[in-house]
């Protein structure tokens, strides 16, 4: 804390003895002492007079600091070490005295010492800013001595934006109308110790210009082509091509972002798009896109590739489909021996030297150099091979035949079975490969096959006869169809022998719906409300048939009526949704807040256990599986709080306790926030006033669930006179206020000090003066036996001194708190008869209470 002086007052007494030489000279300013750290050992400096030197502190220093009888100024507590420092933040005045044992000469000198925190910079992330809207947000930092200074060392900011006061950290101004983000470095500098943090911290700009579309599906030639470009916002906006760029021939883009047209020349293409705000001409967002005009997808036409045989020549064409010709064929690795493709016209042939089962990648690359890859697998088979690849499955009690075929080899062939049996009642022809019977067995018969040829070459093969379960329609029943709504519901069976074929084969589906044979899916737009009943036949493979008879009405469509409500935490709720249209009864559903649920009837009904917004989505069904959503928002609020203060007798240097509390005990936890906002009515500022133990000005409060209050929190009312403001803040609820009146009082004074120095004597006196302003100091001295004074108190106006002193905004970091040094010289006598002091100040509330030194 700086300290005030005055002009020195004469007190008359007995002869002055000579003044001793002995100086220190070590700056009176020590280094800076942070909390959590080592300090470095000061070695102390005096001249004018020999040594040895013995060093103390002359009325006791720093908490845990000490001075060694060497001269070394360290952090103890006992002795000189490298802990780190604890010592409570604040400003210290201390006097240090050093004798000289060959003369006894004494030095002395007032030395400052800084405690602070460590400076860091408390923000972590900036709100997004939303585009051409103002911005404003200030920087948090702590520790240090408070005087801060904010600069930007990296950036740019968003344009429009700046860093508007550098004391406060306050970023302000107008955001630009296109979405960035703007990634920063920001500097914290204490200006008293130099000291520096640094973070790295982003604006996001939202809300503003951007095109969304991120890229352009490609058109087929001589096929009408529209696309809607999507950007934001989606108004006040127009869409055109970037002066200098061009759309490829036979199309245009509408000022509302749709690209239309034909496309009439082969080719890729590059154009830029940008999207402007008709309102802010100046703010546009531009993107490139690639774009082609082609034949339709590339693609190989081929699904699979016929198999080869061993040294026999082989040749087959691929064709391509889409794209932009000519086109490049090429192969993958893994190519079977012989084979080759040829680049331009897709033939695969060559006489493959080697047997077995390859797979072969093909790329088909077009002149776009766009590509697409088919994995295909090439079988070169023996000379004899044979050629079926799976066997039909079969029924119980249903005639099965399937024939057995081979490939290459020499006719006739035989057949015969080598491993695994048929199923009971089926059997194999060895002459002609023909597997026949009727079977009741169920199972899976796992068999190897094998063919001998003329020649003595064989060939085998793992194949599987699987006999399933009767064929049966397993759809029980249709969900209703609603008008002019899309309808698709797919029938299901089980057991038979794929594939399964559908038809109707007595009655008749609703008007607009079909069935697909092939899937079995009932699918249109029904345009009559009517009821229909009809009979569906599944028919396998194997011959079995199925069938079942169904009903499918067509009602009008199901709708459901609700509404957005807000009701409070712990309190009972009943809404009611309704519905309507297709088949009462219905069934209602929904995602519900914490302790609410929806009855079958529709009504909500419960008591909310949870605050905040919630987005809720209802749905009714009706008695045939109609549904109907309706999306409302229910708002649970909390119980509004009540600020508690002192009623009577707060003062400054107080720190009343300060409680939150709500009427009644809620179901679910209340969290929010106590801040807290300081207005002098003396002038100045007083930034002590803070909550405690924190030293912030924000704190968190939680009313338990069951609970109607919240643990207190401490002010501390500080030494200036002034209204605090407390204001509650709980999501969702408006803010609720109450003050704190600290009313003008008489000086304080916390402590008087004695010091005699060479050629008199000062008195140092520490207090507060919440008034800001002291007009005058009573001093009255008194000496040691057998020693007079020719005027024992003293009046001295001090009135500009305090001004000076409260008039430097640097004051408010301490409000009205001050250290006042008054020297007295002495021209008769010795200063050392005066053994004790009282002090009382006066301000425009009147006179302190009298205060003395302790006596010497």
């Amino acid at each position: 804390m700086r300290r005030l002086a005055t002009l020195g007052v004469v007190i008359v007494a007995a002869a002055l003895t000579a003044a001793g030489q002995l100086t220190i000279t070590t700056n009176p300013a020590l280094p800076t002492a942070i909390i959590g750290q080592p300090y470095s050992l000061v070695g102390l400096q005096a001249t004018g007079a020999p040594g040895p030197l013995t060093w103390s502190f002359s009325d006791g220093g720093p908490l845990n600091f000490l001075v060694n009888q060497f001269g070394t100024f360290c952090y103890g507590p006992t002795s000189c070490s490298t802990n780190v420092v604890q010592t409570p933040p604040g400003v210290y005045n201390f006097g240090i005295q050093v004798t000289s044992q060959s003369t006894d000469q004494s030095g002395f000198q007032e030395f400052t010492l800084v405690v602070e925190n460590p400076l860091q910079i408390l923000t972590k992330f900036l709100p997004n800013a939303i585009a051409n809207q103002t911005y404003s947000t200030s920087l948090q930092g702590s520790g240090g001595t408070g005087k801060f200074t904010w600069s930007i060392l990296t950036g740019p900011l968003p344009p429009g934006i700046s860093l508007t006061d550098s004391a406060n950290g306050v970023l302000s101004g107008t955001a630009p109308g296109v979405n960035a983000t703007y990634p920063i470095l920001v500097q914290l500098l204490d200006q008293v110790t130099q000291e520096t943090a640094t973070q790295g911290l982003s604006i996001a700009i939202v809300n503003g210009v951007a095109i969304i579309t991120p890229s352009l599906p490609n058109a087929t030639i001589n096929q009408p082509y529209a696309f809607q470009l999507l950007g934001t916002p989606q108004i006040n906006v127009v869409w055109s091509v970037t002066q200098g760029s061009q759309l490829p021939p036979g199309f245009s883009l509408s000022p509302d972002g749709v690209l239309t047209g034909t496309g009439v020349t082969l080719g890729a293409f590059s154009f830029q798009i940008q999207l402007v705000n008709s309102q802010f001409p100046t703010q546009a967002a531009v993107r490139t896109f690639s774009f082609q005009v082609a034949l339709g997808p590339l693609s190989i036409a081929q699904g699979a590739l016929p198999p080869a045989t061993l040294n026999v020549p082989y040749s087959v064409t691929l064709h391509a489909s889409g794209g932009i010709p000519p086109y490049t064929w090429s192969l993958g690795i893994g190519i079977p021996q012989g084979i080759s493709i040829d680049p331009n016209t897709g033939i695969i042939s060559g006489t493959p030297t080697q047997a077995g089962s390859f797979p072969l990648a093909v790329t088909l690359q077009d002149s776009s150099k766009v590509s697409v890859t088919q994995n295909y697998t090439l079988v070169v088979g023996n000379t004899l091979a044979i050629t079926n690849t799976t066997l039909p499955n079969g029924s119980p009690n249903v005639a099965y035949s399937v024939t057995l075929t081979a490939a290459a080899g020499q006719p006739p062939y035989t057949w015969s079975i080598t491993t695994g049996s048929l199923p009971p009642g089926l059997s194999l022809n060895p002459a002609n490969g023909q597997i026949s019977g009727t079977t009741t067995a169920l199972g899976s018969y796992p068999i190897t096959a094998k063919v001998t040829d003329a020649a003595g070459g064989t060939a085998t093969k793992n194949l599987t006869i699987l006999i399933s379960q009767q064929l049966t329609i397993t759809t029980t029943s249709l969900p209703g169809a609603s008008l002019n709504q899309p309808y698709n519901q797919t029938l299901t069976s089980a057991g038979g022998v794929p594939p399964i074929t559908w038809s109707i084969i007595s009655g008749n589906l609703p008007m607009n719906l079909s069935l697909n044979p092939l899937t079995g899916a009932i699918t249109g737009t029904p345009t009559v409300l009517q009821p229909s009943a009809f009979t569906v036949q599944a028919f396998d493979s194997s011959g079995q048939t199925a069938s079942k008879a169904f009903a499918l009405t067509v009602a009008s469509l199901v709708t459901i009526s609700a509404s957005s409500f807000t009701t409070t935490l712990g309190v009972a709720v009943s809404q009611t949704a309704t519905a309507s249209g297709g088949i009462p009864p219905y069934a209602f559903t929904g995602n519900l807040p914490g302790g609410l649920q929806i009855g079958t009837t529709g009504v909500i009904s419960g008591t909310p256990t949870t605050t905040g917004a919630f987005n809720v989505t209802l749905q009714a069904t009706d008695a045939e599986g109609r549904t109907a959503t309706a999306s409302i928002t229910i708002t649970v609020s909390s119980p509004p709080v009540t600020i508690v203060v002192p009623t009577t007798g707060t003062g400054s240097g107080q720190q009343p306790g300060i409680g939150v509390s709500i009427s009644a005990p809620a179901t679910g936890d209340i969290n929010g926030t106590l801040t807290l906002a300081f207005v002098s009515s003396v002038g100045g500022d007083d930034q002590t006033v803070r909550f405690a133990p924190s030293g912030s000005r924000s704190v968190t409060f939680r009313i338990p669930q069951g609970s109607t209050t919240a643990p207190n929190a401490t002010v501390i009312t500080g030494t200036v006179a002034g209204t605090i403001t407390l204001t509650a803040s709980v999501p969702g609820n408006p803010d609720v206020v109450n003050t704190i009146v600290i009313a003008p009082a008489v000086p304080v004074i916390s402590s008087v000090a004695l010091q005699q120095v060479t050629g008199g004597l000062n008195v140092v006196v520490t207090g507060y003066s919440n008034t800001r302003e002291v007009s005058t100091g009573s001093f009255t001295f008194t000496v040691s036996s057998g020693n007079k004074l020719s005027q024992a108190t003293i009046t001295v106006p001090l009135t500009s001194a305090y001004a000076t002193w409260f008039g430097n905004t640097s004051s408010n970091a301490t409000g009205g708190q001050f250290t006042l040094t008054v020297p007295f010289s002495v021209t008769q006598g010795s200063a050392m008869a005066v053994t004790e002091v009282s002090v009382t100040l006066t301000n425009v509330q009147g006179a302190s209470a009298a205060v003395s030194s302790p006596p010497q």
